[in-house]
């Protein structure tokens, strides 16, 4: 069923923006907002610094509870900083069209599964870390049983379109389990709702775009939706 729900559509006008491992994504160039809301970044801001140089006039708001303050967001006035750890959707004070970028270690299960997401159409582009494992339910009590993580997916698919899936192969290499066949925790792009393109055709990681989280360690390839 998870994976029915993690179908990728074909979409060309993609982009790397980060470094090449941990912290950097796979975006679509065309839906780039002139506000981003990053989320979870710690002080890994190379993803935020490549969206101010293709976005100058962007304005960049980060919520982080781990560090006092990002040296981003200290050195360019275009940098706001809330320290914070974002659990609800409203902690988001979406009020404009914007790009949203979360890593927020499995709280996305609770975050996307509550009633009121008010604000969630004004996400031009929303950039994911994904998270299954069982590890983090003592935590988020809310997300454990199978149907939770679905839910989360499902409100993910009415509101957008799955466009680039990547493996994090950090979890791989730290041991973290399988969650039923999937690797976790995924890295996944969507855009604003778009049923207009088809089912993607090829396999990821895609070269030139893709690069292990934890370079020389195994970066799988995926490719489910492929019949």
């Amino acid at each position: 069923m998870v994976k029915e729900l993690l179908i990728p559509r074909k979409y060309e006008h993609k982009i790397r923006l980060g470094k090449k491992q941990d912290g950097g994504y796979v975006v679509s160039k065309n839906h780039l907002s002139k506000n981003l809301i990053s989320v979870g970044c710690e002080n890994q801001t190379s993803f935020e610094s490549d969206y101010l140089n293709l976005v100058p006039d962007s304005k960049i708001h980060i919520f982080d509870d781990v560090v006092s303050s990002p040296d981003l967001a200290n050195k360019d006035e275009r940098v706001s900083f809330t320290k914070k750890f974002v659990s609800t959707f409203s902690d988001l004070n979406i009020d404009k069209p914007c790009t949203v970028q979360m890593d927020i270690e499995g709280a996305e299960v609770r975050l996307f599964g509550e009633s009121d997401l008010s604000g969630i159409e004004m996400i031009e582009q929303l950039i994911i870390e994904f998270h299954f494992h069982k590890r983090m339910w003592p935590l988020f009590p809310q997300n454990g049983p199978d149907e939770k993580i679905e839910k989360a997916l499902q409100v993910l698919n009415e509101h957008f379109t799955l466009i680039h899936i990547h493996v994090n192969n950090c979890g791989l290499t730290d041991g973290w389990p399988m969650y039923k066949d999937l690797y976790d925790p995924i890295e996944l792009t969507y855009i604003k709702k778009d049923d207009s393109l088809p089912i993607e055709t090829e396999k990821f990681p895609i070269e030139g775009l893709d690069f292990p989280n934890r370079p020389g360690a195994f970066d799988p390839v995926i490719d489910w939706w492929i019949k």
